[in-house]
């Protein structure tokens, strides 16, 4: 699997979806190939495709699966299923701004089609989440050259629970930044964070900078501390959901933590953000953190349970980090700073 691959695909014959599931990786590939409504919506749910990015363009695809297999006999019945998988589609991330633009997309592109039959629907879904791939990798390209603009040709750089490619296309939000300094000769080094309870950052982090000749270093979640008052680390990147109009932003469990102690220690905390997941209306007092990971999340990860059976289990999945611990905002169009006015 190389670095720069796309990861979400459609099959040959254009009705099912593949894609790797990471839940395996990096130990061993294993490629999921999706045709059915409950096993599209499945992998999402079960983590096995996983990352803003990444359940984005699935959506896209999978609305053109999805229409193309359901073959609705008029254009009225489409209508209505199409809606239905909307919906769906978008409970699966309810928080996400990636998922809701690339629904929206859809959305638009179904209400142009002219004229107004299931084929042509279906062809103009197909063409937006073709376009919506480009146009991600576009996005992440301009975003990682901006965040390049602030470290040096040798930092040494902490991220996240990010995943690069595999939640994206090709080149990723966060990880960019290595992946396009690699590209531009820069000597970067990563330390990634284990990214417990799934080990994300362990598995799907290390398994893409590896891939890419990054020199990096898994550090231990409960680490982070000690790292940052080392003085080894030189800036931290990490992605978010979206961006509240104080600044604030939602990012993955952990995140808070991390800027927190990056506040105290002096170390600039940066965050990756494209601009339609900016939302300059959205207050902080509006949004929630309650969508929390299976209760089976320390049996799904580890080839022994790690806790008792029929334990509670708290992990959320996201947290909110205060504007106050975040150096800069970065999007593909520019750098923000506080006072923010979006």
């Amino acid at each position: 699997m190389e670095t720069k691959g796309l990861f979400i695909r459609l099959s040959e014959s254009g009705d099912a979806l593949e894609v790797p599931d990471v839940t395996c990786l990096p130990m061993r590939e294993k490629w999921l190939t999706l045709k059915e409504e409950d096993e599209i919506f499945e992998a999402v749910h079960s983590g096995r495709v996983r990352g803003e990015g990444a359940v984005t363009l699935f959506a896209a695809y999978a609305l053109y699966v999805l229409t193309v297999r359901r073959n609705a006999p008029d254009y009225k019945s489409f209508l209505v299923s199409f809606k239905e998988h909307c919906t769906r589609l978008l409970s699966l991330l309810p928080d996400s701004e990636y998922l809701k633009h690339a629904i929206l997309e859809c959305i638009l592109a179904v209400q142009k089609a002219n004229p107004q039959t299931v084929k042509v629907s279906a062809d103009a879904i197909r063409l937006t989440a073709e376009r919506l791939t480009q146009e991600n990798e576009a996005i992440c390209r301009a975003l990682s050259q901006n965040a390049l603009t602030l470290v040096k040709p040798s930092s040494a750089l902490l991220t996240h629970g990010e995943d690069g490619p595999l939640s994206a296309s090709r080149i990723g939000v966060t990880l960019g930044v290595f992946l396009l300094g690699q590209e531009q000769g820069m000597r970067l080094s990563a330390y990634c964070t284990e990214s417990r309870p799934t080990m994300l950052g362990a598995r799907l982090t290390s398994a893409t900078l590896r891939r890419a000749g990054v020199r990096y270093t898994v550090v231990s979640d409960t680490a982070v501390f000690s790292l940052l008052q080392s003085g080894k680390v030189d800036a931290v990147f990490v992605g978010c959901e979206r961006v509240l109009r104080d600044g604030s932003v939602t990012a993955l469990i952990g995140s808070a933590q991390i800027a927190a102690l990056c506040k105290l220690l002096n170390v600039p905390f940066y965050v990756c953000a494209p601009t339609f997941a900016v939302c300059p209306k959205l207050e902080k007092d509006a949004v929630t953190t309650e969508n929390t990971l299976p209760a089976d999340v320390y049996e799904r990860y580890f080839a022994e349970p790690v806790c008792p059976a029929g334990s509670d289990v708290f992990c959320p999945k996201t947290e909110l980090v205060s504007p106050d611990c975040i150096s800069a905002i970065i999007t593909e169009k520019e750098i923000l700073r506080a006072p923010y006015s979006f």
